[in-house]
């Protein structure tokens, strides 16, 4: 089987939540084109995540990431993965440095939740601050 076909029956397995196998095929696939090895990172990001396996999907997506930094997509798993690992104080620092340069459409539902976490005083007043200020500009 080709890279292609083995890429679509990957996201064939990943949408149907079929997580474990998907990640099964994409750790086989080698020599990729950029934008099919970023596609394969995405999936193995967000597998991994539906897996629990936080710091593999953080991993894939710090790399997502690094390739390119207007990834809101990489960015938010990174964030979650962050949460998910207790990190929450590393979680803000991701995604005020994210939405510093970028506007949000992933996180805007993630900035409506911190919203209320302010509301609650369970943020520091530095973050607070700026995810305020990124709330007013995009949503």
């Amino acid at each position: 089987m080709d890279n292609q076909s083995k890429i679509e029956l990957a996201k064939k397995l990943h949408d149907s939540e079929n997580y474990l196998e998907s990640v099964k095929i994409l750790l086989e696939l080698e020599s990729l084109a950029d934008k099919e090895e970023d596609f394969k990172n995405l999936l193995l990001s967000h597998s991994y995540f539906k897996l629990k396996e936080f710091n593999k999907s953080f991993y894939c997506a710090q790399i997502l990431s690094e390739k390119n930094p207007k990834s809101e997509f990489a960015s938010q798993l990174k964030y979650l993965n962050l949460v998910e690992l207790k990190k929450i104080n590393e979680a803000l620092i991701e995604i005020t440095n994210f939405l510093e340069n970028n506007k949000a459409s992933l996180y805007k539902t993630t900035l409506e939740e911190l919203l209320e976490d302010i509301e609650k005083n369970t943020i520091e007043i530095y973050f607070a601050q700026k995810i305020i200020e990124f709330a007013k500009r995009d949503l």
